[in-house]
């Protein structure tokens, strides 16, 4: 790819095209088409693609100068150690939770110092996973991003098993302000994003308790997320950059919101689990929006963004849209402010991003489901808050069954369009992530229907199982006939 930068600076003259114009096209800053023309560094593969399309040129000539056969792909041996990792992931994920299981089955048989010392274990293993990061995967973003969630996962979990070793009377605020804390040095070392959405997370509910105390340390916390959000910005072609400045943005409205009315009209964010997975949903609706067409803040955070909105959306449907909360009074208030919110900060986004919706359909359809799920824990809540008191208890639980269906039908309808959108452009991780939507949301309704046979949940698991095999063989096959047909090795159909 030696000769990329004068391609790409021959190409671009001939269009006339400035380095400006063509950034603007890319997504990406002026310094950064300087930086390939200068060869000081070089286009990814997914950069090389979207170059390519821009410049309305094959991506053999950006290479080459000239049309050749060329084959962007993967080294077979590296995919063959891809599904073998795969394979070694999903694996371990079975035999870790079989141990889990195995091990809380005996939690209250061990001894207190046994318990405080497992305790740490969550803490311990995160840091495990940083410490390689840094020392082996520090270049990595994928890695520097999960291993920044497995820490602050671990970190937060062995806060709250020491608590329950030693029955602490901690209140919900005093846990959030001991995790932001923690969670500092988290995201400075790794310079990560993705957790940064849950610093802001808990700045915002340490608000809600009210107490001038929290006020202040939800108020200082902010400001730490700024100043770091400042500190991330300042190499301009840093995608994490980018990133921080969305979550920054997405996350000051409501925290303003909730130091407007701290302690009164938005009680309903700390007392309702459904209002804050709402929130979630909305975040990562934003963050997947924001991902979309832009080779620059693709990877890792849309695959990251469209698993939180699959996780975000089944935990509606399958059991937080039941927990609406009592309103009256200011809670009514707080809880219409929270859900506006919610709903109007995607808005302002696919506004700003209002050109990759033309004329695409699917892309909106995709936007609008989770939009419609947000919609329905506010339904629920006003059902719950002006109908049921003055309906009979089958009436309620009629009213209760449509509003779980609807949100059952329509995350079951997303992950359906994900799988389609796998199949069709050959992605087996989103094929992978729509059949797990559908079967988590089979196996809610099997739940919700309250039938324990388990012939029926047996079924399902073999159906799932085989659907999953057939899928990835089927797309593996595809896959490697297609690269072979590239390579000259296959046979025409």
């Amino acid at each position: 790819m030696s000769k990329v930068s004068k391609n790409l600076k021959k190409i671009r003259t001939e269009k006339k095209l400035t380095q400006d114009a063509l950034a603007e096209k890319m997504h990406v800053t002026r310094q950064a088409i300087s930086n390939w023309e200068n060869d000081k560094t070089k286009p990814d593969i997914e950069s090389l693609e979207m170059l390519a399309k821009v410049l309305e040129v094959d991506i053999e000539e950006l290479i080459y100068g000239e049309k050749k056969e060329v084959i962007i792909s993967q080294d077979k041996t590296k995919q063959k150690n891809r599904i073998k990792i795969t394979l070694a992931v999903v694996g371990s994920i079975f035999v870790a939770s079989g141990l889990a299981i195995l091990f809380f089955g005996f939690w209250q048989e061990f001894s207190i110092s046994l318990q405080t010392a497992f305790s740490v274990i969550p803490m311990l293993a995160g840091q495990a996973v940083a410490l390689y990061t840094y020392l082996k995967k520090k270049d990595s973003p994928s890695w520097r991003e999960s291993a920044s969630i497995i820490w602050t996962i671990g970190t937060v979990a062995t806060i709250a098993l020491v608590d329950g070793v030693h029955n602490i009377s901690w209140s919900y605020a005093d846990y959030l302000v001991i995790d932001s804390v923690l969670l500092i040095p988290i995201l400075f070392i790794f310079g990560s994003v993705v957790p940064l959405a849950f610093y802001y997370y808990m700045s915002v509910h340490i608000a809600t308790i009210g107490t001038w105390q929290n006020l202040l340390f939800s108020l200082l916390f902010f400001a730490i997320g700024i100043l770091y959000t400042y500190y991330l910005s300042r190499d301009k072609d840093d995608v994490r950059g980018k990133i921080a400045q969305w979550i920054t943005m997405i996350a000051s409205i409501p925290q303003v919101a909730v130091l407007i009315y701290a302690g009164s009209s938005v009680d309903i964010l700390a007392e309702s689990m459904s209002v804050r997975f709402a929130g979630l949903l909305s975040f990562f609706l934003c963050v997947y929006i924001v991902s979309m067409d832009n080779t620059v803040v693709t990877s890792p955070y849309k695959p990251i963004s469209a698993i939180g909105i699959c996780g975000t959306m089944l935990a509606l449907s399958l059991g937080t849209i039941f927990d609406a909360p009592n309103m009256t009074g200011d809670n009514l208030i707080g809880f219409v402010i929270s859900i506006v919110l919610y709903i109007a900060i995607p808005l302002v986004v696919v506004a700003v991003k209002r050109e990759d919706f033309e004329d695409e359909p699917f892309k909106i359809a995709k936007i609008v489901i989770p939009f419609l799920i947000i919609g329905l824990t506010f339904v629920h809540a006003l059902v719950e808050e002006y109908v049921e008191p003055v309906v009979s208890w089958d009436t309620k639980y009629l009213i209760y069954d449509i509003i779980y269906y609807i949100g059952a039908a329509l995350t079951m309808a997303f992950g359906g369009m994900l799988v389609y959108q796998g199949v069709k452009e050959i992605k087996i991780l989103t094929i992978n992530l729509g059949l797990l939507t559908v079967f988590a949301q089979l196996l809610g309704i099997y739940a919700n229907v309250g039938d324990n046979n388990m012939f029926i949940f047996g079924g399902l698991l073999v159906n799932f199982g085989g659907a999953i095999i057939f899928i990835n063989w089927k797309m593996l096959s595809i896959k490697k006939s297609r690269q072979e047909q590239l390579n000259g090795g296959g046979t025409d159909a």
